[in-house]
């Protein structure tokens, strides 16, 4: 298996809420991203990128997706976001698929596998290269599918938390 580059951030790629892992120095945790974090980006693409390193889109990760649905005071409500249970249709192995996004709307993810032979087989690797991604009708009367996946290959949490604040203005997060 080849090693791979650091990942650099360019300025551009990240919002304040994106969520990213960061290096404490005691460990690596979860961290969202503020208005001090882009203006860091943006004076030092590299010095950041030594501190944070981008969160792969994984099928465990998928299952602790939420969708903020409440920013009051009092907290932050969220629900589970996406699910391997397409509405109205039989599951393709491995395709996720998020509740209501917009006007009978729903993205439907769907992850692609390198495999690595050992000994005499082949084995998937445990995170995927990159997901493939459309939006979809839901419940129209109509049947449509656009793909998103011929434009960005989604590889990286931040990367779909841009694209759904971008179609719905609500954010994804995260849940330990």
């Amino acid at each position: 298996m080849k090693e791979e580059k650091p990942y650099i951030f360019q300025p551009n790629e990240l919002r304040v809420g994106s969520q990213l892992h960061y290096d404490t120095g005691e460990g690596i945790g979860i961290t969202t991203i503020d208005w001090q974090d882009i203006k860091w980006l943006s004076e030092d693409p590299h010095d950041f990128s030594q501190a944070h390193k981008p969160i792969p889109l994984t099928e465990q990760l998928m299952s602790r997706v939420r969708r903020v649905i409440d920013r009051t005071p009092h907290g932050c409500d969220s629900r589970r976001e996406f699910s391997m249970t397409p509405p109205g249709e039989r599951q393709v192995d491995n395709n996720w698929w998020s509740k209501e996004i917009h006007d009978f709307r729903i993205l439907h993810l769907s992850p692609s596998y390198l495999r690595d032979k050992v000994g005499d087989d082949w084995v998937k690797r445990e995170t995927p290269e990159f997901w493939h991604c459309w939006i979809c009708s839901h419940g129209t009367g109509s049947s449509w599918f656009l793909s998103i996946r011929d434009y960005k290959k989604f590889k990286y949490f931040h990367q779909l938390q841009n694209l759904f604040f971008g179609l719905t203005d609500q954010e994804l997060i995260v849940r330990l």
